[in-house]
């Protein structure tokens, strides 16, 4: 009679075979600094996004602060500067609401 780790140990090995794993299944979890700063509720959630190859909408929007802050220091005009600083602040605040309730989703 097989222990259990051995019949784990021989499926995994067929469904490998019969291609029925793609990378990372059936292996244990790489626990990286990114697994281990999102909350415990959301932890397994975001994983299955990332092996999915989705991004999180939260990293959009890190990007898209990214650009406005470079067209604010490129910016010419006191106009233009006005406008793209109000753009900056409602983006970083929608930010920060954002990643307050993932906070709190996280640990409720």
């Amino acid at each position: 009679m097989s222990t259990l780790d051995e019949e784990i140990g021989r499926r995994l090995a067929e469904a490998e075979a019969a291609g029925q794993l793609t990378s990372g299944q059936g292996k244990p979890l790489q626990i990286d600094e990114g697994w281990l700063q999102t909350p415990p509720g959301l932890r397994m959630a975001f994983q299955v996004l990332k092996s999915a190859g989705v991004t999180p909408a939260e990293v959009d929007l890190f990007h898209q602060r990214a650009q406005l802050r470079a067209s604010l220091q490129a910016a010419a005009d006191e106009a233009t500067r006005q406008r793209l600083q109000r753009q900056l602040a409602e983006l970083e605040q929608n930010i920060a609401f954002r990643l307050e309730a993932l906070r709190r989703l996280g640990q409720g």
